[in-house]
């Protein structure tokens, strides 16, 4: 994966942090202080060539929080945006979680509120990210899947990871359903 980076053609790479910036920062290193760390990370083998080098770059992650959303991530392991002087095919274009989806805006240099996921609302996701958000122009709801696509993640997309990742692919039993 890290010679077709650098060969430039890595077309998409999904990269996920401890900490993401409004200005597209990631950190995967430390929490606190560097040099006395409320906690060291195993780092980013590569993470930070690959954020410069793949032509598009998804961030993921699975909380939506003022812990993870922080207006200057404690260490950057990759930078969001970089001058003008330093060659860079590509970078961050979106940030999945399971509370939206936020888009990043080149010419601004930070994130935009794009879509908000079923169970979210605007007020919600302000309120769980740490820097002030700006919003897309045109906000919408994120669709639910089609019965299409969820059947294609239970019978061929939950097998595969069954194999792999046997507690991550074990059905979740939701409140409701108890």
């Amino acid at each position: 994966m890290h010679f077709l980076a650098q060969r430039g053609e890595l077309d998409l790479f999904f990269l996920s942090g401890i900490q993401m910036d409004r200005h597209g920062n990631i950190n995967l290193h430390v929490l606190g202080d560097y040099k006395a760390p409320q906690m060291r990370l195993p780092g980013a083998y590569g993470s930070a060539m690959l954020y410069y080098m793949a032509h598009r770059v998804i961030l993921f992650r699975t909380e939506h929080s003022r812990r993870t959303f922080v207006e200057k991530v404690d260490f950057v392991t990759a930078a969001g945006v970089t001058p003008e002087s330093v060659y860079r095919e590509g970078g961050p274009t979106k940030v999945v979680t399971p509370k939206a989806v936020l888009s990043w805006d080149g010419k601004a240099g930070e994130w935009a509120l794009d879509a908000v996921n079923p169970g979210s609302t605007v007020e919600d996701i302000k309120a769980n990210t740490g820097f002030t958000l700006r919003l897309s122009p045109m906000v919408q709801m994120t669709p639910p899947p089609t019965e299409q696509e969820i059947s294609v993640l239970r019978t061929v997309v939950r097998p595969k990871l069954e194999r792999i990742y046997p507690e991550f692919a074990r059905p979740k039993i939701r409140s409701d359903q108890k």
